[in-house]
């Protein structure tokens, strides 16, 4: 769902607010392994991949997105709110327990200043996870021998924390 909202706000310029989310929830409702695979007791889709659907991406995200343009900058600030997401462990560890690896919800800002120099060329200096936030850190089970995996590759904001750029825009 989406709504946005515009307003022109005099010699303070324009100012447009965009507010939305989504909610999902997948379910497997049946699993049919063929005989011969069933036999041998192997599985297409094993919990891992089951989880992959079910818990893999986030069931809710909420975004809220402030954007003014008061003449020649530009403000962007964007608030996105991302829910729970769970790495599920294909099988059982050797302490006998299926290590499922959550990343916590988070809210992540990103935001740009811009300055139009003039028609046609634009500045911009701006943030995406403005506040470096990094998803939750991955079970010592998960990580591996050589500990390169540190935090869960599931998370939907990825594991590099904050992108702080400068740019310009040249049209013509």
């Amino acid at each position: 769902m989406v709504a946005t909202y515009r307003a022109n706000l005099g010699d303070a310029g324009t100012a447009t607010l965009t507010l939305s989310g989504n909610l999902n929830d997948t379910k497997f409702t049946r699993l049919e392994v063929p005989a011969v695979l069933s036999a041998i007791n192997v599985s297409l889709i094993d919990r891992a991949r089951q989880g992959d659907f079910t818990k893999g991406t986030p069931r809710n995200k909420q975004i809220a997105n402030l954007y003014w343009e008061p003449g020649a900058l530009t403000f962007n600030l964007r608030a996105t709110r991302y829910g729970e997401v769970t790495q599920v462990a294909a099988a059982k560890a050797a302490d006998g327990i299926y290590h499922d690896d959550t990343v916590a919800p988070k809210v992540l800002f990103d935001t740009e200043i811009g300055f139009k120099l003039e028609p046609g060329i634009r500045l911009a200096v701006g943030a995406n996870n403005l506040f470096n936030i990094y998803p939750t850190v991955l079970d010592k089970v998960n990580q591996g021998a050589t500990g390169f995996s540190y935090y869960n590759p599931y998370s939907p904001y990825g594991i590099s924390g904050g992108f702080y750029y400068g740019k310009i825009n040249l049209t013509f």
